[in-house]
């Protein structure tokens, strides 16, 4: 026969249920207090913001009662789906939890002062809470890795739809490498969401998340790359002209990346006239900018990366990134030189070297070349010439001349 309940627990019981609402009011209030409510959140009713936790609180009650319902019932399809559906990051989803969790025990804490629970009793119920959030958690983490995954098919699915007719040989390796590493990445998503469905993972839980959200992070990245190259070979992109000081621009690039540069122990350079006034597309001058100068930090080990810009001519400016890093290998510089000729453009987006390929599940290796095809179109755009001087173990040096009014081209 089940064990009866104790009389306190019970009683326990009782005023939390009488508590309901004003425990739902003060979670919602600490988790809007500490930024933990998405743009979206704060628009929908205080119902469907409460989602299942009211079943949640419900079902905490009555397992103390030993009458406690698989939270797969009460939560299954609900908060986890309905917070990946607004937006909030799972990181978010999961303080939601630790809120309640501290709400709750604050409550249950008043009760015991208030009503003298016996040393057992509340440790009792300290650990049927600890578990039920611990549940919740690991539910809404569930969720989040199933949405995610078919999400991910679903991407995966159009690139290979895109893959299909490739326009040039080149494109067609760098493409097929790209969709190797983007089933890497997918493998890591689907062993951690297989690894979640173990119920006996608590202390590894944080681990899985971890590896999953980088691995989807990186798999955004190299789908967001292949979106932009997709964009660019169809002539969607269109040049926003305007008058700006290029210099302002780089120095605050190369600002921004000194925190990687030192985390790295490596020096980052930047050098350059203290005015250029030059008519382009700012953004794309940028795009170019970031991504040699990221590819560069990114695979140099040690050393240096040097980023220089100046005047060439009243018509052209240069820009020139230089690094202490493996270099391009033979093949890849051959690639580079053959497709690009004197007077086109070519580039990266934390272009990978081959010279530094990973294994998938480390997650570095993000498309051979999709990067420098990306930066090949970007210049062509903004009419740039772009050179390479490169070989292994020795470093690599990009410079572009780009004109100085892309107008009067």
């Amino acid at each position: 026969m089940p064990e009866e309940p104790h009389p306190e627990l019970k009683v326990l019981t009782e005023y939390l249920s009488d508590k309901k609402e004003a425990i739902l009011e003060q979670w919602e209030q600490e988790i809007t207090e500490r930024g933990v409510k998405s743009q979206d959140l704060l628009s929908i009713s205080q119902s469907a913001f409460q989602n299942s936790i009211p079943a949640f609180i419900d079902n905490f009650c009555n397992g103390m009662l030993h009458q406690r319902q698989a939270l797969s019932d009460v939560l299954g399809e609900m908060h986890g789906s309905q917070r990946w559906e607004y937006g909030l990051a799972l990181q978010e989803t999961m303080r939601e939890w630790n809120i309640l969790e501290l709400v709750l025990m604050d409550q249950i804490n008043a009760f015991q002062e208030e009503n003298t629970l016996s040393v057992a009793s509340l440790k009792k119920a300290h650990r049927f809470l600890i578990e039920d959030i611990n549940e919740g958690i690991l539910y809404s983490v569930k969720k989040y890795a199933e949405l995610q995954q078919q999400e991910s098919e679903a991407r995966l699915r159009d690139l290979q739809q895109a893959l299909k007719e490739p326009s040039d040989i080149s494109r067609r390796h760098n493409l097929r490498s790209t969709s190797h590493d983007l089933k890497g990445i997918m493998k890591n998503i689907q062993m951690g969401f297989f690894l979640l469905e173990d119920e006996n993972i608590d202390r590894e839980a944080a681990e899985i998340i971890e590896k999953m959200s980088i691995s989807a992070d990186s798999l955004e990245q190299l789908l967001n790359d292949l979106l932009d190259l997709f964009r660019l070979e169809a002539r969607h992109e269109e040049i926003e002209l305007s008058e700006f000081d290029a210099t302002k621009i780089l120095s605050e690039l190369c600002e921004s990346m000194h925190p990687m540069a030192t985390s790295k122990d490596l020096e980052l350079a930047c050098d350059g006239p203290e005015s250029l006034i030059v008519k382009s597309d700012s953004q794309k001058v940028q795009r170019i900018a970031r991504n040699l100068i990221l590819n560069a930090l990114k695979y140099t080990s040690e050393g240096y990366v040097k980023v220089k810009w100046k005047e060439q001519s009243d018509h052209q400016w240069s820009l020139e990134i230089t690094d202490t890093g493996p270099g391009l290998s033979a093949t890849h510089a051959e690639t580079l030189t053959t497709k690009t000729k004197p007077s086109s453009p070519v580039e990266s987006e934390p272009l990978s070297s081959p010279a530094n390929q990973q294994a998938p599940d480390e997650v570095q290796n993000h498309g051979e070349g999709i990067g420098l095809l990306i930066v090949r179109h970007l210049c062509k755009l903004l009419d740039a010439n772009i050179s390479i001087t490169t070989a292994p173990e020795d470093g690599t040096s990009f410079e572009i001349l780009f004109p100085r009014d892309l107008s009067g081209k």
